[in-house]
C-alpha cells in the first residue's frame, strides 16, 4: 500500500502538464480534508484533452488482482456540479496504463465531478495474471473549467506490497 496525506515525510505526486496550464501546491498546511495538509492543483487554462493535467502517483510492477486507487477531493472554489450557465465543474479521474504494453489503458473511465464538498472517491481494477510483472503507471488526470481543486489522502492499494518495489 502506498498513501500521502501531504504531510512533510510522506510521498508525493509529481505534476506533469504545461506551466502555463496548471501549478501545484503541495503540503499546502489546513487544505485537506482532516484540516492537516493537503495539496492545491490550480488549473490556469481549461484543458483541452483529458491527458493535458496528471498527477503521477508512480509506477508500479503489476501483481494478479485487485489493484485500488482512492482519494479525497473538492473544487477549491465551490463550485456547484451543473449549476445552469456555469462555467463545466473540475473533475479528476484516474488512469491505469500498462507501459510493458506500450502504455495500454486498463479500468473503468470515470470522471468525478467536484463540489465544495470533501468527497472519498475509488477505482478499483482487476489486473490479469497475464499482466503479471507489467509495469503499471498510475496517475490522476484532472480538468473542466479554470480553477482549483484539492486534492487528500491519496493510497494505492496493491494486491501484493512487493509490486511497491519498482
Amino acid at each position: 500500500m502506498f498513501a500521502t496525506g501531504f504531510e512533510a515525510g510522506e510521498p508525493t505526486v509529481q505534476l506533469v502538464a504545461d506551466a502555463n496550464m496548471a501549478r501545484l501546491q503541495a503540503p499546502l498546511p489546513r487544505a485537506a480534508h482532516d484540516g492537516r495538509a493537503g495539496a492545491l492543483l490550480e488549473l490556469l487554462h481549461a484543458p483541452s484533452k483529458p491527458q493535458d493535467v496528471k498527477l503521477l502517483l508512480g509506477k508500479f510492477r503489476a501483481s494478479a488482482g485487485r489493484l485500488a486507487i482512492s482519494f479525497w477531493a473538492r473544487s477549491h472554489e465551490g463550485k456547484k456540479a451543473n449549476a445552469p450557465g456555469s462555467a463545466p465543474a473540475p473533475y479528476v479521474s484516474v488512469d491505469v496504463l500498462d507501459v510493458s504494453a506500450g502504455f495500454e489503458w486498463l479500468g473503468a473511465w470515470q470522471h468525478f465531478t467536484l463540489t465544495a464538498v470533501w468527497t472519498q472517491h475509488e477505482v478499483s481494477v482487476v489486473v490479469p495474471s497475464s499482466r503479471q510483472s507489467h509495469v503499471l503507471d498510475l496517475s490522476l488526470v484532472v480538468g473542466g473549467a479554470r480553477g482549483g481543486v484539492l486534492l487528500d489522502g491519496i493510497v494505492v492499494t496493491v494486491p501484493d506490497a512487493g509490486a511497491l518495489q519498482l
